[in-house]
């Protein structure tokens, strides 16, 4: 019983630290985000766009997942 109390509170401990590092990750997720303005760099069958914020642009040439894109050229 004791080396089961013992194997429980460990993994009590292991489960909170695992809860602060989730914590700090959606921070830095977060942040990263407001950096980069949400643009989303994506590769769809070859083809590579750069996703923009919904509503940047008025007639975008290109959408992903119904956000406005730019195709990058394959040269």
């Amino acid at each position: 019983m004791r080396w089961l109390s013992m194997r429980i509170e460990s993994q009590l401990q292991t489960l909170v630290i695992l809860d602060v590092d989730i914590e700090q990750a959606r921070h830095t997720l977060t942040q990263f985000e407001t950096m980069t303005w949400r643009v989303e760099l994506r590769e769809i069958d070859g083809a590579r766009f750069v996703v923009l914020p919904a509503g940047s642009l008025e007639r975008p040439p290109w959408t992903v997942g119904g956000q406005p894109a730019v195709r990058l050229s394959s040269e």
